[in-house]
């Protein structure tokens, strides 16, 4: 257990020999030699400068999930908070619960959301040579950490939470479920876009990708700042999908009567999975926190 502290090299010295951070590691060892259930901290910090403190906490965070065992740390020491799955903040004898793995998998979240947000800029005839030599990079990446985010907001699931923390974990769930579906429609929409037939015009295509990748950027940015305008303007943007779908078959139908019907069948199919990908971006819109969305009304039950 010293040479998974780092001490291998101390085993001989005597205590005064030690610094206090060494001294803690000490006291980390003799705590998980004998591999407990669960392990009690009181201020571990206290007697640390800022380096050997964090350096402390981060072994024992690293050793513990090893054995496994649970680590519960009373301290007053803020720096060291996010090492923690779960804190209990108390103050004025009222108790806060909170998890900091939901910060970290929010934060994942956006950025498997801001991942494939790029990946309109490999698609159509007007991509950049850099964005296409990407692409498959970014895909790799989104299907590596995607399913590493979508195992940990499950665990979550699974454990013991009050309502409000219970609610926000299967939100999380659900939104990596989300981006799953997204990201599978959005590889799809770029192999329709690289099937174009000739006969189709390119700028018929080009709108349907400028569209996407406007709506794109829209989600990834009220991902990030999660703020009620951004989100209230991306559910604003992918409210109705009835009319989006009119609108471009409108558009693109009507207009066009010249088109043969496999190339019409081309259009209406690239339609319906622009459609599909609007209502994925709606949904997520739908998880995001805060959400400005005012309360459905009750409905006139004398008209039932």
């Amino acid at each position: 257990m010293l040479v998974r502290v780092g001490l291998a090299d101390h085993a001989d010295h005597y205590p005064a020999r030690l610094s206090g951070g060494q001294c803690q590691r000490v006291a980390i060892a003799r705590a998980l030699v004998r591999e407990p259930a669960i392990i009690m901290a009181d201020e571990p910090t206290a007697a640390l400068d800022k380096q050997s403190g964090r350096e402390v906490v981060e072994l024992l965070q690293h050793l513990a999930r090893a054995i496994p065992c649970a680590i519960l740390m009373v301290t007053h020491d803020i720096r060291i908070l996010d090492v923690a799955d779960r804190i209990l903040m108390l103050e004025d004898g009222e108790i806060e619960e909170s998890y900091r793995g939901f910060d970290r998998i929010a934060a994942a979240l956006t950025g498997l959301m801001q991942l494939i947000a790029r990946y309109t800029s490999g698609f159509g005839d007007s991509a950049s040579p850099e964005a296409v030599r990407q692409l498959p990079d970014w895909q790799k990446q989104f299907r590596e950490h995607q399913p590493e985010v979508h195992l940990e907001a499950t665990a979550f699931v699974a454990r013991r939470l009050n309502t409000r923390l219970a609610r926000r974990a299967a939100c999380m769930q659900d939104t990596s479920e989300t981006l799953r579906a997204l990201e599978e429609g959005i590889r799809e929409f770029g192999g329709r876009l690289a099937a174009r037939p000739p006969n189709v015009n390119t700028a018929l295509a080009d709108s349907f990708l400028q569209s996407l990748d406007f709506l794109m950027i829209t989600a990834a940015e009220a991902m990030a700042n999660n703020q009620p305008d951004d989100i209230a303007r991306l559910i604003q943007l992918t409210g109705d999908r009835s009319s989006v779908l009119e609108s471009l078959r409108g558009r693109y139908f009507d207009t066009h009567g010249d088109l043969s019907s496999a190339d019409r069948d081309y259009l209406f199919d690239l339609a319906n999975l622009f459609a599909r990908l609007v209502y994925y971006l709606r949904r997520l819109a739908g998880m995001l926190e805060p959400v400005n969305i005012d309360p459905p009304s009750t409905p006139d039950k004398s008209h039932q």
